[in-house]
């Protein structure tokens, strides 16, 4: 299935600090109940959709933290029981260009772990996605809305004992040119600490 055996997928995770999961290909929609949906997806890579669910559970187990970016949010939502939008511009009424190099504002909901690194109501994104978490998987919750009720971010109800599991529609890896934004760079940060923090508690 993989270039590399099982065996030597566990090696490298257990070598994993933090995991980032990143943007990329449509979802294969039948991860999400929605099979029938394959034809008005983009070309699928059913070898990372699969390595990644590892990836996702094997996080979560061990407490490793775990960003997800853009495709990385959506098969988080999805890996957990969620659905996502096929389709935005198809499926859902909204003004805002969500598939474009452009910019919209969201919305970041008070007493969340986003608003807690971010210090923010809410500010500018950049959007470049044609789907979107639709239904949020059972024990997490929207942490960003953007104007149209989108969902932009996900993460955890509760801790569940767990420090760090944020899911992201943008990519503040991106926005590098906006670096006085707290969307990007305080993420990154916040990110490390928990991966330090996790280091001196295994290590």
């Amino acid at each position: 299935m993989y270039p590399v055996s099982s065996d030597s997928i566990d090696h490298y995770l257990a070598l994993a600090d933090g995991i980032i999961i990143s943007g990329g290909p449509d979802i294969d929609p039948a991860i999400y109940g929605k099979p029938a949906e394959t034809k008005r997806c983009g070309p699928i890579d059913h070898r990372r959709d699969s390595l990644e669910l590892i990836m996702i559970s094997y996080a979560l187990e061990k407490g490793i933290p775990l960003l997800g970016i853009c495709r990385g949010n959506q098969i988080l939502n999805a890996s957990m029981g969620g659905s996502l939008i096929i389709d935005i511009p198809a499926d859902f009424d909204t003004t805002i260009e969500h598939n474009s190099q452009g910019m919209h504002r969201i919305r970041i909901l008070e007493g969340t772990l986003l608003h807690n690194i971010v210090g923010i109501d809410s500010g500018l994104v950049n959007s470049r996605h044609h789907q979107a978490v639709e239904r949020i998987a059972p024990g997490f919750r929207a942490s960003a809305l953007a104007p149209d009720g989108i969902i932009e971010a996900i993460e955890p109800a509760g801790t569940g004992g767990h420090s760090f599991v944020l899911g992201l529609q943008w990519h503040p890896e991106s926005m590098i040119e906006d670096s006085d934004s707290p969307l990007t760079l305080p993420v990154a940060v916040r990110f490390m600490d928990e991966v330090h923090m996790y280091m001196k508690k295994t290590n």
